[in-house]
């Protein structure tokens, strides 16, 4: 809805807030968008570390698209990237 502005100015901080909230009560869809957010800095600062876990996080309920991008993404990522999401994740996993 404000990524797109149907119906509300179009606002990507907000989208992002929005987004984060759903995401954290683990729906995927959400997860995936968020994800989208950092990967593209909309609405956040562009963090590739933030949008690999949020699209892992995503990917391990199911998503193909997450799972898609999350691939994409690693192929421009160190390998210590890399495991500084892996360690957010398992942080995320252990709540």
């Amino acid at each position: 809805m404000y990524v797109n502005g149907q119906g509300v100015a179009l606002g990507h901080r907000e989208a992002v807030k929005w987004y984060r909230k759903a995401a954290e009560q683990e729906l995927a869809g959400a997860q995936y968008n968020l994800g989208l957010m950092y990967g593209l800095g909309n609405g956040v600062k562009q963090d590739f570390v933030l949008a690999h876990v949020w699209w892992t996080l995503s990917a391990r309920q199911g998503h193909s698209g997450a799972a898609k991008n999350r691939g994409i993404v690693e192929g421009g990522m160190t390998d210590k990237l890399i495991a500084q999401s892996q360690i957010l994740v398992r942080e995320w996993n252990s709540k």
